[in-house]
């Protein structure tokens, strides 16, 4: 029967009902105990496992020893070593055919020393109430630092080195300072522009153009477009292995049993169960996580794809990996002694992986990641890396193509006057020619910058333009300049 409690009408149950819901709770009870110790067990047998192949061939090593010190004693052998090789191969045999391939557990998931794991620690006993207070200023402290990274990474790094106005810039230079007889070397009677682009060590102005050139060349001429995106394959392996790492957590986090509160193991070294709270707390950290990883994944590749210096292309990807390992370092150096602890003795206990079922060796996320390794490769070099390439050759033809030996000046009249100068010879008295990449002429006839760069020009720049791409050379006077 049930009776009602005061005047607020509650019904209380009483009699049977009260053992019934009992006797629930009870069976409620051991079916979560059961549970626990299930899946200690389950952990404990895959250890044991593990173990046992390793023990046995050590009792045969060990066997193998003691034979051969009994041989060399006493001339006589106890054991034999072939039936123990023997043995060894029908060993190694029967465990082969004893392992079910099609149905392979991802093994298990270790805490690691990272901002990111430590979270789901947070609040227990273990750690403590001023650890946790501590340690959440340390994730925090860790997410705005990496925020911030990708921030100035997208913000600066991402940007078009050689852009139009850069490009513009290079051929107001080609035009008003390169070719002009002011600045012309008196000694040997080359042009600015010859020495830019053979890269003359003496020169006295120009020093911006000279240091592009430098790039330029380095980049189009030692294989810069292979460097790069061999630098941005290894960038976006690293950001997959973080990805993996992220859904791996994961996936052993939503195996826990979810109730109203914590419960951890007896030892204290795992988890029997996982309040909401915590669920959701877990949620909104790796949610942080992986925003940070394709933000971050993104921006080093931009940066990574418009670097012109060879040179700085490893040094970049080593300082995206860097800022990829703040969590680490932020644990490392300022994590306290007691939940380094504690993460080492939950790292003793992993949590399980549900097992992943695979085809002939090869399983669904290992194959999904290389797919996407490949994708986005390939999205790079068409996307990025092609039309860098071909934006650093517009710039380098600004500065050195065409035309390269003659000088001019500027009668009082306005008209430009112009001579040959001597090529440019190396230290051994050898002509040098600089390279053209082939783009068209110099003004890029049908690139988009041809319009703009057409609305600026007077009659004398196109008079000049007309002596770089080559028109009117042989009617040079072989020597003087004409006035």
């Amino acid at each position: 029967m049930r009776r009602r409690n005061g005047p607020s009408n509650k019904v209380v149950p009483t009699g049977p009902y009260l053992a019934q819901n009992n006797a629930v709770s009870k069976i409620q009870a051991m079916y979560r105990g059961r549970k626990a110790r299930d899946r200690l067990t389950l952990t404990k047998v895959n250890v044991i496992s593990r173990l046992i192949p390793s023990m046995r061939m050590e009792v045969i090593n060990l066997r193998n020893r003691v034979a051969h010190l009994e041989d060399s004693n006493n001339g006589t052998t106890p054991f034999k070593v072939k039936e123990d090789l023997n043995f060894k191969m029908e060993f190694e045999q029967s465990s082969m055919n004893e392992i079910n391939y099609d149905d392979i557990s991802d093994n298990e998931y270790a805490l690691s020393g990272s901002m990111w794991d430590v979270v789901i620690l947070l609040g227990t006993r273990s750690v403590g109430i001023a650890g946790t207070l501590y340690s959440t200023m340390l994730l925090i402290m860790n997410i705005i630092i990496q925020f911030i990274f990708c921030y100035i990474v997208l913000a600066n790094f991402t940007t078009e080195t050689f852009d139009d106005s850069t490009i513009l810039g290079f051929r107001s230079w080609r035009r008003n300072i390169a070719h002009s007889s002011e600045f012309m070397e008196v000694s040997s009677e080359v042009s600015l522009a010859s020495r830019i682009c053979n890269n003359d060590s003496g020169l006295e102005l120009s020093g911006s153009q000279a240091v592009s050139h430098q790039w330029l060349s380095s980049y189009l001429n030692g294989n810069g477009s292979l460097m790069c995106i061999l630098t941005v394959t290894m960038w976006l392996l690293t950001v997959l292995k973080e990805i993996s790492s992220i859904i791996s957590f994961w996936r052993a986090f939503c195996l826990l049993p979810r109730s109203n509160k914590t419960v951890l193991s007896i030892e204290g070294n795992s988890f029997d169960e996982i309040s909401q709270t915590r669920f959701i707390l877990v949620l909104f950290t790796t949610i942080c996580r992986v925003a940070v990883v394709t933000s971050l994944g993104y921006a080093g590749t931009a940066w990574l794809a418009n670097t012109v210096s060879v040179t700085d292309l490893i040094l970049n990807a080593v300082a995206l990996e860097f800022v990829l390992c703040v969590d680490e370092i932020i644990f490392e150096a300022l994590a306290p002694f007691r939940l380094k602890a504690v993460v080492d003795n939950f790292a003793s206990s992993p949590m399980p992986l549900p097992p992943v079922r695979d085809w002939k060796g090869i399983d669904p996320e290992s194959m999904s990641l290389f797919i996407t390794l490949v994708i986005i490769t390939l999205s790079v070099w068409q996307l990025m890396v092609i039309p860098f390439e071909y934006r650093l050759k517009l710039a380098d033809d600004a500065l050195c193509a065409g035309e390269l030996d003659f000088v001019y000046t500027v009668g009082k009249t306005g008209v430009p006057a112009w001579s040959e100068s001597l090529p440019y010879k190396d230290a051994d008295g050898h002509e040098k020619k600089a390279q053209s990449y082939g783009t068209g002429d110099w003004t890029v006839k049908g690139h988009s910058l041809h319009k703009k760069d057409r609305e600026r020009l007077g009659f004398g720049s196109s008079i000049i333009d007309k002596l770089v791409e080559g028109y009117g050379s042989t009617r040079v006077p072989e020597s003087g300049l004409c006035g």
